[in-house]
């Protein structure tokens, strides 16, 4: 079958130029990639909610560093989330700036990229915080903290147990010091 795009002088046939426009309509279809927004998403839900918890808490009175009020550890943990998310925001911008600039497109759809994973990271999560919740009581801050934090962790990708542990156990002494030496509240 012959080319139709070889027709002659500047008069194509009508089959040669439906035929150039099937050739085009797949570049047309692809849009930037889209995958990075439902990640810009749930950092805007996370700012609005950390936004609305500053408001109630800054409500209850936060007082001071030396004498917090009753709204003062709400409104720090909000203000930490909410900085948190704003940091987390960059990341599906940049990403979707950068396709949109370099034409890269992206045909598989979100969830085909490991999210039942993500579904299983989550709920274990979920349940190394509750068992926190639960350890706290029974065997302390410390102990409690620097088992919870390392099995983020792990969970989290880091492979080296001894690293895990490391961080947990830097980790729980920061916090330990804040609370505990410099705002001089019981843990």
């Amino acid at each position: 079958m012959r080319d139709p795009r070889s027709a002659a002088g500047p008069f194509r046939t009508g089959s040669a130029v439906i035929w150039m426009a099937l050739q085009e309509f797949p570049r047309m279809t692809q849009r930037c990639d889209r995958n990075a927004l439902p990640e810009a998403a749930v950092s805007l839900a996370l700012m609005a909610g950390a936004g609305w918890a500053m408001w109630q808490a800054w409500g209850y009175g936060t007082g001071s560093f030396r004498m917090p009020g009753p709204g003062g550890y709400p409104f720090v943990l909000s203000a930490g989330l909410f900085a948190a998310a704003a940091l987390a925001l960059l990341s599906p911008l940049v990403q979707l700036a950068r396709s949109r600039r370099s034409g890269e497109t992206r045909r598989t759809h979100p969830a085909d990229s490991g999210a039942p994973e993500r579904k299983h990271y989550a709920a274990m999560l979920v349940v190394v915080l509750v068992a926190w919740v639960f350890l706290f009581r029974e065997v302390g801050f410390a102990v409690a903290s620097v088992a919870c934090v390392a099995l983020v962790c792990l969970i989290g990708g880091q492979r080296s147990l001894f690293r895990a542990i490391l961080f947990a156990c830097i980790l729980t002494a920061i916090c330990y010091l804040l609370f505990v030496v410099l705002l001089g509240l019981p843990l």
